[in-house]
């Protein structure tokens, strides 16, 4: 699905909007990508895969394992700090990237009793505004911004209105899917201020390619204690199987991996079959970073549980060169001739990509 949200200008002022790219990036100058709420930089390994040419007028990031993890891969990108302190004035970018906290318009956030926290006005989601302020600032700026897609339709519209309001080139929103890429069913919404097609297919990839060996994976069995407390019924009878929050190798598709991943059961619980028993274990950090789209060990610098919590909060990377690959005045490394460095060391651990 593909939604372009119509706004008034004149033939003419279209025509000129969709030059401003061009006027910018001239052969030799390179993009400069604003990084809002950057985490441990999904945008910036699609930004790779993509081949793009670019720098980064600075990244936003307030979680210290995230910030941990993004200054190891990128040393030399400067931190900004607290998106709400920033004066975007005083920064020169033309393009923005973000994954707005999806914490208060995700479906989990139905389970919270306190509805003054949930949309786009709760405490978290709330920051997708600071985003606007940054398009507020530069209005022909080009930008994409990632979110849940299990979000209500309301406020999926508002937030199109809102950046259309904010930007003065169109806006088009694309819902992806994963798991074509890792084998991870994993919906999300992409706004940006150029067309990016929905997928030619949605067929999932075997995810359990991204599994370690079961000799392995006997390391991360669950206690009889956890395997008890899945058992046990709750207050309306079901068990916590029931809720179906966990994951099976039977699946034809991983379910979503999310934050709550670091809180181990319900929800980081996987039936894994490929032997005989079958064992009741946790998806190991190496696992989730695959089913992720990022390379083996991208965030061993932090402890265990903030690495699912930090992946689970990420931009799927796959998904960023998705986008950019059919950025319409795309600048690639060499004229596109020749893969970068980084890219050449990504595509080795990231076999499946989109067509251009």
């Amino acid at each position: 699905m593909v939604i372009q949200t119509p706004i008034l200008m004149s033939e003419m002022a279209k025509y000129f909007v969709h030059l401003v790219p061009f006027f910018f990036f001239t052969k030799n100058t390179k993009m400069r990508v604003l990084s809002l709420f950057s985490g441990i930089g999904g945008f910036e390994v699609g930004f790779d895969l993509a081949n793009i040419t670019y720098d980064v007028a600075g990244f936003s990031e307030i979680e210290p394992a995230s910030i941990k993890v993004y200054q190891r891969h990128f040393p030399s990108h400067a931190p900004l700090g607290d998106v709400r302190d920033l004066d975007f004035q005083a920064i020169q970018y033309d393009m923005i990237v973000a994954g707005s906290p999806c914490t208060d318009i995700s479906s989990a956030a139905t389970l919270r009793n306190n509805k003054d926290e949930r949309g786009l006005q709760g405490t978290k989601s709330n920051l997708f505004y600071d985003f606007v302020r940054a398009i507020d600032t530069r209005p022909t700026t080009d930008f994409i911004l990632e979110n849940v897609a299990s979000m209500k339709t309301a406020t999926r519209d508002k937030m199109t209105e809102v950046l259309q309001t904010a930007s003065k080139k169109p806006v088009y929103m694309v819902c992806l899917n994963g798991a074509p890429w890792t084998g991870q069913a994993r919906k999300r919404y992409f706004w940006t201020t150029w067309e990016v097609p929905p997928q030619s297919h949605v067929t999932p990839v075997n995810w359990q390619q991204h599994l370690l060996p079961t000799n392995e994976a006997k390391a991360f069995q669950h206690s009889e204690k956890a395997i008890a407390y899945m058992d046990r019924a709750t207050k309306g009878g079901r068990t916590h199987w029931e809720y179906n929050h966990h994951h099976d190798t039977h699946f034809q598709a991983a379910r979503t991996l999310t934050a709550a991943l670091h809180k181990s059961t319900p929800i980081n619980v996987l039936i894994d079959r490929r032997d005989a028993p079958p064992i009741i274990r946790q998806f190991a950090p190496l696992e989730v970073e695959r089913l992720m789209g990022f390379p083996d060990q991208w965030t061993d610098a932090i402890c265990k549980t903030k690495r699912l919590k930090s992946l689970g909060n990420a931009v799927m990377p796959q998904m960023v060169e998705y986008c950019m690959m059919h950025y319409p005045t795309r600048k690639t490394n060499d004229g596109g001739k020749k893969k970068s460095a980084s890219q050449t060391k990504i595509k080795q651990w990231a076999p499946n990509h989109p067509p251009t």
